[in-house]
């Protein structure tokens, strides 16, 4: 990928992997700027309701513009039908990589959350909410100005029961085929909530099944 040229961005480097897509950098060759380019699995792409849903949610996302929030581009695909979204590209990195490092000060820390909640706010004022905060989607530029990354999603006009919540029940239940059928269908529809699940130590028994073990490793985790 590093090195061809899809419409006019050219592939620079790889800068992000995941079980929802790989992001790369990339040039934008008409505007000659650095982009943010994220490239999604065929095996979602390939369906083409999720399709039809994801341009949607993207489209909405697009519609934001805030400072605190990662500005959405364009999507379109390449020859082969990958789908791919361009986004701003900012250097820095991302609070997950940020508080490796050690502690954060208050100040700091006080200050990353305001401007954090702040996009949330501009997000959830025109009725899109992020299904999937967490230190690995806030990015810090190294002007210290705070990105929300990833996953904004239009509200859902009825109350939404995630599927990773069915899951958890289920477990509790002792069910354990039924957990694996809302933990896949949360994966299909892009939800991450059941990562949480593969980080409680509570659930550690479903490592023994491979049907889980198999649907982590689509999702990007570590083989456990």
């Amino acid at each position: 990928m590093i090195g061809k040229t899809i419409s006019h961005y050219k592939i620079l480097d790889k800068i992000g992997y995941g079980g929802m897509g790989e992001v790369y950098k990339a040039e934008d060759i008409n505007l000659k700027r650095f982009v943010a380019l994220k490239f999604l699995p065929h095996r979602l792409t390939s369906d083409k309701e999720f399709r039809e849903r994801f341009i949607i949610e993207a489209k909405s996302a697009s519609s934001l513009q805030h400072n605190n929030i990662c500005t959405i581009h364009e999507i379109d695909k390449s020859e082969d039908e990958k789908l791919f979204i361009c986004m701003d590209y900012y250097e820095g990195e991302t609070l997950k990589e940020k508080i490796s490092k050690g502690t954060l000060e208050p100040p700091e820390a006080i200050d990353i959350s305001i401007q954090m909640l702040e996009g949330l706010k501009k997000a959830h004022e025109k009725g899109i909410v992020h299904r999937d905060i967490k230190p690995a989607n806030i990015f810090i530029t190294h002007d210290r100005v705070v990105k929300i990354l990833n996953e904004l999603k239009e509200r859902a006009k009825k109350e939404y029961i995630s599927p990773g919540t069915f899951a958890k029940i289920y477990i509790y239940l002792n069910k354990v085929d039924e957990a694996y059928n809302w933990m896949k269908k949360g994966f299909e529809e892009r939800t991450v909530d059941f990562i949480e699940i593969y980080y409680d130590k509570r659930f550690s028994l479903l490592f023994k099944d491979e049907r889980f073990v198999d649907l982590y490793k689509r999702a990007g985790l570590p083989t456990p």
